[in-house]
């Protein structure tokens, strides 16, 4: 899986990894010119530190904005060993199994529009954005597991999703740890699959709509 912590472009087992992957796959994107604390500050402000009025207002109105948007809240709490990863589910614990699949880079610009006297809109781009698309999974145990290791870590964190619409198949995570947050990245389910046309090398282009989505979420929260 990848983590925010220790993301790694390269991919020695492509082949082997596509094999794996199905059509439609939802994958996960990041954002690594974007760190955690950023959108931390964003939505919370930074800690012990003087703002002004008008940098306050901004972030009462990206909590405001962002939270029209919300589809699902829930607590998600992991029990990792070193036999096995457990999850807690409806208050019973199942297995979970870490399947790491192929890792792919991918890029977003985001037009900035601008006018002049007389004359139509102009359009100039923003440098690319990269990003991270990563078609890792955890597969859950159908059944649920009645053995708990006897030494072992907690994980437990907040996950809220958000939607630009309710039928959208692009979802905005974020995770919070301690009332900070811990993680963010987008799920989307994407057509264009490692070993079919559109893929060159380890890139892969996303769709327009879930370029769109990301966009918005990001022109709204100013994190571009």
């Amino acid at each position: 899986m990848l983590r925010r912590a220790n993301k790694n472009n390269s991919n020695n087992n492509t082949n082997n990894n596509t094999n794996n992957t199905s059509n439609n796959d939802q994958a996960k994107i990041y954002f690594p010119s974007i760190p955690v604390h950023v959108l931390q500050n964003a939505l919370h402000g930074a800690p012990n530190s003087n703002k002004k009025q008008n940098q306050n207002q901004d972030i009462t109105q990206n909590k405001t904005q962002l939270d029209k948007y919300i589809s699902s809240e829930n607590q998600k709490t992991t029990i990792y060993s070193t036999t096995s990863i457990l999850e807690i589910l409806n208050n019973e614990l199942y297995a979970v199994y870490p399947s790491d699949k192929i890792i792919l880079t991918s890029s977003i610009s985001i037009p900035v529009v601008g006018s002049g006297a007389g004359l139509k809109q102009q359009h100039q781009q923003h440098p690319h954005l990269q990003l991270l698309v990563d078609y890792s999974v955890m597969k859950r145990s159908q059944t649920p597991s009645y053995q708990i290791p006897y030494d072992f870590k907690l994980h437990s964190c907040l996950v809220k999703k958000y939607k630009m619409n309710l039928k959208s198949n692009t979802t905005f995570v974020i995770e919070y740890k301690d009332n900070k947050v811990y993680d963010f990245y987008v799920l989307a389910k994407l057509s264009g699959l490692p070993g079919l046309p559109g893929l060159s090398g380890n890139r892969i282009e996303i769709d327009n709509f879930i370029k769109e989505d990301i966009i918005s979420f990001l022109l709204m929260l100013n994190l571009y």
